[in-house]
C-alpha cells in the first residue's frame, strides 16, 4: 500500500489543482473552478495540438502493430541459439535514450525536407512503440498451441488462412495491447517532438512542455487531467478485451 501510495501520489495531486480558480498553480486551491478545462477547449492552439498528436498515434499503430507482430512471429520461428540476440535488437530502441534517436533522426530528415509533419513524428514513434507491440505479442504467442498450426496445414489450410481462422484470434489480445501501448507511448512522447515538429505541427505534449518552460499556465494541469483519465480508460478497455478474448 506504500509503495502504491508513493507512485500514484504525483499523479492524483493534479486532480484538485486542475479545478483551482487561481492563475497560479497551488495546491490545495483556495477555490474552485472548470475555466481552465474551459481554456483548453476553446483555445486553438491546444485543439491542434491534440488533432497533431492523434495523427502521429495512428501513423505509430498502423506501422508498429504490423512490424512487431511480424518480427514476434518471426523470433519465434528461428533458433534458440539465436533468439536471444534478435530479441535483443528488436528491443533495443526501448533501451537506448531516446534523446539519441531524435538526434539522429533529426541529422537523418533535415536534408530531405521531412520536418514539420505529424506524419514523420509518427513513423519517427512506431520506433519506439514496435518493442512494445513485439512483447505483447511474444507474450501472446507462448500461450498459443502450435499443433493447431499443424493440423490447419495438414487439412489443406494456406499458411494465410491458417494465420486468419487459427492464429490471429489468439495472438489477438497481444495485438491490442500492444496497439495500446503505441498509442500511449506516441500520444505521451516530448522529445522526439521537440526535434520533428515545428510551430505548425505541434504536438500536445510539446505545447504543454513549451508552457512549463516559459510560461506557468494553469490549462497544463488541466490538459495533464485529461492525458491521464484517457489512458487509464485506454487501459482498462484493453484490460476488458484481454479477459473477454480468454474467457
Amino acid at each position: 500500500v506504500l509503495v502504491a501510495l508513493f507512485l500514484i501520489a504525483p499523479i492524483v495531486i493534479v486532480f484538485p489543482m486542475s479545478l483551482g480558480a487561481s492563475p497560479f498553480l497551488e495546491f490545495p486551491p483556495e477555490s474552485y473552478s472548470l475555466r481552465w478545462f474551459e481554456s483548453f477547449f476553446s483555445e486553438r492552439r491546444w485543439m491542434t495540438g491534440v488533432w497533431n498528436s492523434l495523427q502521429a498515434a495512428a501513423v505509430a499503430i498502423a506501422i508498429s502493430v504490423p512490424l512487431g507482430t511480424l518480427a514476434a512471429l518471426g523470433v519465434d520461428r528461428i533458433g534458440r541459439r539465436a533468439r536471444p540476440w534478435l530479441e535483443a535488437i528488436i528491443i533495443l530502441p526501448m533501451v537506448i535514450p531516446v534523446i539519441i534517436l531524435a538526434v539522429g533522426l533529426f541529422y537523418l530528415l533535415a536534408p530531405f525536407n521531412l520536418l514539420g509533419s505529424p506524419v514523420t513524428l509518427g513513423i519517427a514513434h512506431s520506433i519506439l512503440a514496435s518493442p512494445f507491440v513485439f512483447i505483447t505479442v511474444r507474450s501472446a504467442l507462448k500461450g498459443f498451441d502450435r499443433n493447431q498450426e499443424a493440423a490447419a496445414l495438414s487439412l489443406g489450410a494456406s499458411w494465410p488462412v491458417m494465420f486468419r481462422r487459427v492464429m490471429l484470434p489468439a495472438i489477438a489480445p497481444g495485438m491490442m495491447a500492444g496497439a495500446v501501448f503505441a498509442f500511449i507511448q506516441s500520444f505521451d512522447d516530448v522529445v522526439l517532438a521537440l526535434f520533428l515538429t515545428n510551430i505548425r505541427s505541434r504536438t500536445l505534449p510539446r505545447i504543454m512542455y513549451e508552457g512549463i518552460a516559459h510560461e506557468i499556465d494553469p490549462t497544463i494541469i488541466a490538459v495533464s487531467v485529461l492525458v491521464i483519465l484517457v489512458s487509464m480508460l485506454l487501459l482498462i478497455i484493453n484490460l476488458f478485451l484481454s479477459q473477454r478474448s480468454s474467457s
